[in-house]
């Protein structure tokens, strides 16, 4: 392996990186410091992210996903924690695919499906959980009565009763207009 200065390449090591001439690059990080960078590889995403393989962040990840779920339905964020969470999914994937799709891809296709599977059920159950608890009650709007979900049912039982009655006409009936009934204004 060559070690190159960022400050010391020239044109044909510059070309030379884009056929695989250069296989470490030293940049300056900080004041005094160099840092090495490498060219990252075919399904080598998630080693760039850390020090822990790929198998961990892909765990990790959808962990992180799931409590993000979960975060959504506490804080207002407009929308910027699911797409936080999308994302986490995602790298999720992207991760378990660096670790499993070569090596093992039916537990890669395992991971992605248990995934799939997992985000509807784990909302399923958080919303179900959420709404048998006291701070659920504060944040969920409760189920209405049906005694109430027929609109104005008071009205419609007093007209009820008041079919087959003579009345008045108040005003003109073109096509509706008030009427007396029993000394009872009625529209």
């Amino acid at each position: 392996m060559r070690r190159l200065s960022a400050a010391r390449l020239t044109n044909s090591e510059k070309n030379a990186g884009t056929s695989g001439g250069i296989s470490q690059l030293v940049v300056p990080a900080f004041p005094g410091r160099m840092r090495t960078l490498r060219p990252v590889g075919r399904g080598e995403f998630c080693s760039v992210v850390g020090l822990m393989n790929a198998q961990f962040w892909a765990l990790a990840f959808a962990v992180l996903g799931f409590c993000l779920i979960a975060a959504e339905f506490f804080v207002p964020s407009g929308g910027m924690i699911a797409l936080s969470c999308a994302a986490s999914f995602v790298a999720s994937v992207v991760c378990a695919h660096s670790a499993w799709y070569h090596s093992s891809p039916k537990l890669f296709w395992a991971f992605t499906v248990g995934l799939c599977v997992l985000i509807p059920t784990f909302l399923v159950f958080f919303l179900r959980l959420l709404e048998r608890t006291s701070l659920g009650n504060n944040l969920l709007l409760p189920k209405p009565d049906p005694n109430e979900m027929v609109p104005y049912k008071e009205e419609a039982t007093l007209l009820d009763r008041m079919i087959g009655r003579v009345g008045t006409a108040l005003t003109s009936m073109n096509p509706g207009g008030m009427v007396r009934v029993e000394n009872e204004r009625l529209h």
